[in-house]
């Protein structure tokens, strides 16, 4: 059930994206982002820098003695995002596979699991920070009141459903979902094993610095984005500044988080963009060819990160039948 629903986000994502294209002129995007050239590669080349944040965030949480050194953490994080990102599973999927990924290179299956809990909901903690700190910007700049009430709300909701998933028991479904993804066995018993679990994910808050650290490196890293989005724009031809480009950052992030049922919130990030471009003055086919710049940069990096991943688990059933 789970995963037909996930499937019909998908193509309802799909067809809004292909929809918004239509009104706003499919070809007029389309020269927009060929023009953007060499840029392409730049923005794909920027984005190591968040991801190589996103990782030592997690690397915080780890146990010294039991990680795997920040290249492999890096190898795991990057193929996280390619699933997130190109592949018809909800945008967890990819922090699921990397948890198992994790528990391959000798972490304790607990403590991956639980190291993915707690680095996802540090995650959403520190968007809310950054969505609340562009709303401000915003402000600053004298935009309307209206943009502050639906930044706050955006960002009161992200709190609200994260606070609701605790409630219910979000390491199980993180486990279970994690389960579908790979079907493996050694997964089955994270969702039987709640107590290994809970104790994992209260062993990682117990250490307030090691939070903090992760915390820090994990709104770097949506900082460090808002770099896509000036570059994207400057190879457009229409640069802004870094403020509206953390503006409009920020403010498309906490929109594409709130979808986190679509899969890649394909649709519902190119509507965002063409929404909020508005408000630092960018206009809708341009904000549009930016989100389908990002989207470029995530095909570039995804697509090495599946065959990747694909390599790794053709070379990890070979060897294991060859051992048996």
């Amino acid at each position: 059930m789970l995963q037909k629903l996930t499937l019909a986000a998908w193509a309802a994502g799909m067809l809004l994206l292909l929809g918004i294209l239509f009104y706003h002129g499919f070809g007029t995007v389309t020269v927009a982002v060929v023009m953007a050239g060499w840029g392409l590669v730049v923005v794909t080349a920027f984005h190591l820098l968040p991801m190589i944040c996103d990782t030592l965030a997690w690397r915080c949480l780890l146990t010294v003695e039991t990680r795997p050194l920040f290249t492999q953490l890096l190898w795991m994080r990057w193929i996280g995002e390619s699933v997130n990102a190109l592949l018809p599973a909800a945008q967890i999927g990819g922090d699921m596979l990397r948890g198992r990924l994790a528990a391959h290179r000798g972490v304790p299956r607990a403590e991956a699991a639980a190291s993915i809990v707690v680095d996802l909901t540090l995650s959403v903690f520190t968007l809310v920070v950054f969505a609340i700190g562009g709303v401000l910007l915003t402000l600053r700049q004298n935009e309307a009141a209206l943009v502050l009430l639906a930044g706050l709300l955006t960002a009161s909701l992200l709190v609200l459903l994260l606070l609701r998933l605790l409630r219910r028991g979000l390491f199980r479904i993180l486990a279970q979902s994690l389960t579908r993804l790979v079907r493996h066995r050694d997964w089955d018993r994270l969702v039987g094993g709640a107590a290994a679990l809970d104790a994992a994910i209260a062993a990682m808050y117990s250490h307030p610095r090691q939070l903090l650290a992760s915390s820090a490196w994990a709104l770097l890293a949506w900082i460090l984005g808002a770099g896509e989005i000036w570059l994207a724009l400057y190879f457009l031809g229409h640069p802004v500044s870094v403020l509206d480009a953390l503006i409009l950052e920020s403010l498309t992030q906490a929109v594409r988080s709130a979808a986190f049922p679509v899969p890649g919130a394909w649709g519902i990030q190119e509507g965002g963009f063409v929404l909020l471009g508005t408000l630092v003055a960018v206009p809708a086919e341009t904000a549009l060819a930016t989100s389908l710049i990002k989207r470029v940069r995530e095909m570039g990096l995804g697509i090495p990160g599946l065959m990747a991943w694909q390599f790794a688990e053709g070379r990890r059933w070979y060897y294991s039948k060859k051992v048996n």
